[in-house]
């Protein structure tokens, strides 16, 4: 990635991470459901960054955001896990659709891989972030239920902004098909 690739990233990082902490951290709909607009960051990063960089990326970004949200690490162990699962969700969005759809794809994004791809892509990895944010922080099984009405609402709530967003802001260059 040429030095272009590395400015976009960190502009993609700094303005999804602005965006949570100024704003996304301060709405709330219906009581239950949180945006983590953040993850988009995460989800952005190149496909060739080995995966313990973007572990140690998703590690520093999560306790960037623990910071705002005083919750001492479980922003950090939710996006860890999503990076983690990140080579298996790839796998999923490269078998479920037509074959070499990753071939020469940096960034795998809507305008990219499509909307279908994307939004497995995507679902996955924020469904497992936020199952993970969420139980974590509960921490009981008497809210068993409350917990997953929050990872539900919250997930769905949270694939809306970044997919948004995805045809709002994303400046990737579309893929000859």
């Amino acid at each position: 990635m040429g030095s272009k690739g590395i400015t976009a990233q960190l502009i993609n990082f700094l303005l999804y991470t602005a965006l949570q902490v100024l704003v996304m951290r301060n709405i709330v709909l219906f009581d239950v459901s949180f945006c983590y607009v953040y993850v988009a960051a995460l989800l952005l990063l190149p496909l060739n960054t080995p995966q313990m960089t973007s572990m140690s990326i998703a590690f520093a970004l999560g306790l960037f955001v623990d910071m705002f949200y005083s919750t001492p690490g479980i922003n950090a162990a939710a996006c860890v896990l999503m990076m983690f699962l990140r080579p298996f969700a790839l796998k999923m969005v490269s078998s479920s659709s037509q074959s070499g759809l990753l071939e020469g794809v940096n960034v795998l994004s809507v305008t990219t891989v499509g909307f279908r791809p994307f939004l497995i892509y995507a679902s996955v990895l924020i469904f497992a972030h936020h199952t993970t944010l969420f139980f974590v922080e509960a921490a009981r099984a008497n809210l068993f239920f409350q917990t997953l009405q929050k990872v539900v609402a919250s997930g769905l709530f949270t694939l809306g902004i970044v997919v948004i967003s995805q045809y709002l802001f994303d400046t990737t260059p579309q893929r000859k098909r």
